[in-house]
């Protein structure tokens, strides 16, 4: 008795494993936009994100990039948004193609880094899971992330700091999830 059992549990094991996935895609689609103050905001797309479809329940998604440039004695505070107005970086300005100027974007769900720039180098690391949980398991519009500081430091980015964060230009997403059965649409099996 106890093989059978054993065999079935196995079985279990190894087909609840091939289920799960992994896959880690760069940005093809990279903007910087400024306000002409000295204030800038980074914009990227991620376009195979889109191709996991609504089958997928995400576990973890991370977004890390290399930080580049010289130390320097303080600490930047970033925020990472999700974009909530479709964009293109040939056309994509401060002032252009948005509601509001600096870009439509919803802090409310944004993930958040602390970058030390004392260290020289280092990575910038997010975790950008209910954005991408949002977009994928939700069905929430996907048009990015945008890359900004936190309130605190103010409304966007320093000039030097654009420069130290052009790693984000290569940036990995990482994104670890499980298919099965397609999800029913909203509203489905409603009277």
């Amino acid at each position: 008795m106890r093989g059978p059992i054993l065999c079935l549990a196995l079985l279990l094991l190894v087909s609840g494993s091939a289920l799960a996935d992994r896959r880690a895609d760069s940005p093809s689609e990279y903007a910087v936009i400024q306000n002409g103050e000295g204030v800038y905001r980074l914009l990227f797309k991620v376009d195979e994100l889109e191709g996991l479809g609504e089958s997928a329940a995400i576990s973890h998604a991370e977004l890390s990039f290399d930080l580049t440039g010289t130390t320097a004695e303080r600490t930047v505070y970033l925020s990472l948004c999700p974009v909530t107005t479709s964009w293109s970086a040939a056309s994509v300005g401060w002032d252009t193609g948005w509601t509001r100027p600096g870009g439509d974007f919803d802090r409310g769900l944004s993930s958040r880094a602390t970058v030390d720039l004392s260290r020289g180098g280092g990575r910038a690391i997010f975790d950008v899971t209910p954005i991408v949980k949002e977009w994928l398991e939700q069905g929430a519009e996907y048009h990015g992330f945008l890359l900004t500081a936190q309130p605190r430091d103010g409304e966007g980015l320093r000039g030097e700091d654009v420069t130290r964060l052009s790693g984000l230009a290569n940036a990995s997403l990482d994104v670890r999830y499980r298919t099965g059965p397609r999800r029913p649409s909203r509203g489905a099996g409603r009277s």
